[in-house]
Order: structure tokens, then sequence, then C-alpha cells
């Protein structure tokens, strides 16, 4: 299963017989404010400034915070016996490459429109 070390450490996973985990950092939580469309439109521009100025201010604090709840969590599940693997950047690097090169089956497979591929892409290149 795909999760994330602060989901697993809450889960208490050991106590259902994880024990291992490969650290490959290919889960990556978007952490987005969603406000209904009808609530937005009413706060009016002034409101709506203040929201996203406020968010925009403090992301980067977010971020850090999650990066430390997961180190944190990294601790408990070694603490309860799980033993993790980090694969070096050549074999992260090497998985995702041919993973990537037969992106084009999972799109057709998944019926995803073309332009997915295009994005995934254009984003993960360099």
């Amino acid at each position: 299963f795909v999760s994330t070390n602060e989901s697993c450490a809450s889960a208490k996973l050991w106590e259902a017989e994880v024990r291992y985990s490969y650290q490959d950092r290919q889960y990556l939580g978007q952490y987005i404010p969603l406000v209904n469309r009808a609530f937005w439109d009413r706060l009016g521009p002034e409101m709506q400034k203040i929201v996203t100025d406020t968010w925009a201010a403090n992301v980067a604090s977010y971020r850090s915070n999650a990066s430390e709840a997961q180190a944190r969590a990294r601790d408990i599940l070694e603490d309860h016996g799980i033993a993790f693997t980090d694969p070096s950047e050549e074999i992260l690097s090497g998985t995702r490459t041919m993973l990537q090169a037969d992106a084009i089956t999972l799109v057709r497979d998944a019926k995803l429109s073309n332009d997915i591929l295009r994005l995934v892409e254009e984003s993960t290149a360099g």
C-alpha cells in the first residue's frame, strides 16, 4: 500500500503486522484549502485577498510542520520495529525512468486525456 509515515503511525499499523517500509517518496500530499464557490463569492475581493495572502504567508511553515511530523512518525514506527529501506537516488531515478517509459499504457488503460500525460512529462522533465 502507499501511505505516509504519519498515517502509518497514527493508524498504529505495527499492530496489523506491518514490518517494513520502502521510502520511495512517491507520495506527495497536496494540502490545499478548499472553499465552496458560492461561499467564496460571498466573501468579496477584500476578504478573498486576506484568505489567499494568509495562505501564501504561512504555506512554508505548513510544509515545514508536515515534514517534521513525518520525521517524528518515522521515529515512532522505528520504535515499534518497522524496518526502513531508503533507496539511493540512482535506484529511484532508474525506477522512475522505467515506469515513465510506459506511461502511455497507464494513460490509455485509465482512459485519461493525453493532456494528462503531457502535463506529467512537463512537470517531471529535467
